[in-house]
């Protein structure tokens, strides 16, 4: 049974303030808050976005812009308090996602 429920902090390793093990969160799959999506795009797929760039993967960076792309490879900028956290283990292996 696919599981619709939404992704939240408990399904996050750590926030995207906190000090990343390798000093960045580049290379990282990240979780969107839903309240940035329009109803009939919650889900828990649309919330998945592996961080490329920016000043916002950097945790101790003044500057907030992450560049990346989404699950089905559509590439964007968010913000990065538009996120809850970076995706824990369980989630990567939910959707067969890899760190890099």
């Amino acid at each position: 049974m696919k599981n619709n429920k939404l992704l939240t902090f408990e399904d996050c390793k750590r926030d995207m303030y906190e000090k990343a093990p390798n000093g960045t969160n580049k290379g990282e799959w990240a979780i969107i808050k839903p309240k940035w999506f329009k109803p009939n795009f919650r889900t828990r797929e649309n919330q998945l976005f592996k961080l490329e760039c920016g000043f916002g993967c950097d945790p101790n960076a003044n500057g907030n812009a992450c560049y990346g792309h989404f699950i089905d490879g559509k590439e964007a900028r968010i913000e990065r308090y538009e996120f809850i956290g970076i995706a824990n283990d369980n989630i990567l292996k939910e959707f067969n996602l890899n760190k890099e």
